[in-house]
């Protein structure tokens, strides 16, 4: 009989193997710090790629994203955070936003990690199906910027990282 942690173990490692796939030589670049990537597939919405941070642990923070414009803003459909391990071989969700809601795993939360690892495990299919790929390897500048409108946006998607940092960073200190 499987257990709880077995079954979590196995989808974190697919999780993992799916953002392989991805995005390839993934440790690599998270060794390097590569900091943006992103995948155009037609008839789909681009998906994007930040490297956030390393942690004390040698654990790395990616985010992967679609973003919509809606009246000039960038609305996330979803943007979610990533820990990845590739020592380990896994990775896992940290976070989840979209236009309506954020929701943030916090140590404890069994089952919004369950829910979310679920979501993150069904999207990454939904993306490989689309035939995305990021490919880290080329510089920020060789990427595919289509006007200056695109510059405008990655400056706005920055925006709303920080802003959102500094109001994590802005909780914890308030408990």
């Amino acid at each position: 009989m499987t257990t709880k942690n077995e079954t979590q173990n196995s989808i974190n490692k697919n999780i993992y193997q799916k953002l392989l796939q991805l995005i390839p030589n993934l440790p690599e670049h998270l060794a390097q710090g590569k900091e943006y990537g992103k995948s155009q597939s037609d008839g789909f919405m681009d998906l994007s790629y930040d490297f956030l941070h390393e942690d004390k642990k040698g654990e790395y923070i990616i985010a992967l994203h679609h973003y919509f414009e809606m009246n000039g803003d960038l609305v996330p459909d979803p943007d979610m955070e990533i820990r990845v391990i590739p020592e380990k071989e896994i990775a896992n969700a940290l976070s989840f936003q979209n236009q309506i809601i954020y929701q943030h795993v916090e140590e404890g939360t069994v089952h919004l990690q369950n829910d979310l690892n679920e979501f993150l495990e069904q999207w990454l299919d939904n993306a490989l199906s689309q035939a995305h790929k990021i490919d880290l390897s080329k510089e920020r500048e060789e990427l595919n910027h289509d006007d200056e409108m695109e510059s405008e946006k990655e400056i706005e998607l920055k925006n709303i990282r920080d802003n959102k940092e500094r109001g994590e960073e802005r909780f914890a200190q308030e408990r």
